[in-house]
């Protein structure tokens, strides 16, 4: 088999304080006028208090005077009212929502390369998702949005925003629920050559409840986990997180110490779990995230902190797409 070259050495993932001086230099005044717009959108929807309580107030004594259910006449009128007012707040916001991520969004995500494209209704298809083998769990609703697509050097790179539900039933039977899977940023990156062996990394949360030992008992049961557990001598790693694969020197191989030691610094710096797997040369990253990335917050301030956060995610997998196109023990082995 031909080796693979990397990706072009001049090919770096930007610095956090070059994003940060992107922004200042090219987006102060799209921050300026989308937080105008924000506080105008919340205006429009304050004004919706003094219509929304009359009417309330109105279907009160209506209910009265046809003799409704007293104990649920309150509710009733409750209900109609938190319909009325997520309507009428829905309706100002739509347009906000959707200046937001054409004006905002989308030139921060050409930052990371002049071919990166923003489409906020499209999502990285479930075949990709199925295909990465980190979740098992059959889905019955997946659904996303706020797809990215691009090229970081030779690898081409995807992600979204994914929603991935099953259908469930209550205790009785009684009743159908969904049951949230995965809700976060979802990552693609195809390095574009076969690789032998899958390499899988979870959230270790077993292990910082129950400490090192038992929780290695445990992971080796491999419960609902592909593969075999792969330990390493990084504590500060192993604390994190839980390696599987179905080569154990391929796992090796591609979790080097010092993208060992950039996995421990990203979790720790943004504070919620994701999950990795290394497949056939193809990249795969679930960041969860139970809110929108990508959304506008009304009640908080348009600036530079949302601009960082969406930073920060992104850059998990393009770190991580320099880190192994580096990675000389990888592709020097096939």
């Amino acid at each position: 088999m031909p080796r693979y070259d990397p990706l072009p050495r001049e090919w770096r993932m930007p610095s956090r304080e070059d994003f940060g001086r992107y922004v200042e230099a090219n987006l102060g005044g799209v921050l300026r006028d989308m937080e105008k717009a924000r506080w105008k959108a919340l205006g429009r929807c304050l004004l919706g208090i003094p219509i929304v309580v009359p009417l309330a107030v109105a279907a009160f004594f209506i209910g009265t005077s046809f003799h409704a259910n007293p104990e649920l006449l309150p509710y009733a009128v409750a209900t109609v009212s938190v319909i009325l007012a997520i309507g009428w707040a829905y309706r100002f916001t739509r347009t906000y929502k959707k200046d937001y991520k054409a004006q905002l969004v989308s030139p921060l995500v050409r930052f990371f390369g002049a071919d990166f494209e923003y489409a906020a209704n499209a999502f990285v298809h479930s075949d990709r998702y199925r295909a990465s083998g980190i979740f098992s769990s059959p889905f019955d609703r997946y659904s996303g949005r706020d797809h990215i697509a691009g090229s970081a050097g030779g690898t081409r790179v995807e992600c979204s925003q994914l929603r991935v539900e099953r259908e469930t039933l209550n205790a009785d039977g009684s009743r159908h629920q969904w049951t949230r899977i995965f809700s976060g940023l979802f990552f693609v990156a195809d390095f574009n050559q076969e690789l032998v062996g899958s390499t899988w990394v979870f959230p270790d949360s077993v292990e910082a409840a129950l400490g090192g030992w038992l929780a290695h008992k445990l992971q080796e049961w491999k419960i609902d986990r592909p593969g075999d557990l792969v330990t390493f001598e990084d504590r500060g790693f192993e604390k994190l997180f839980a390696v599987f694969a179905s080569d154990s020197q391929v796992a090796r191989n591609v979790l080097s110490p010092s993208l060992m030691r950039r996995l421990t610094s990203q979790r720790r710096m943004v504070k919620h779990p994701f999950w990795i797997a290394f497949r056939h040369g193809v990249l795969y990253v679930a960041i969860a995230r139970r809110s929108g990335l990508f959304d506008p917050k009304l009640l908080s301030a348009v600036g530079r902190k949302q601009c960082m956060a969406i930073f920060d995610d992104i850059a998990i997998g393009l770190g991580l797409i320099e880190e192994l196109s580096l990675n000389q023990r990888i592709w020097s082995a096939q």
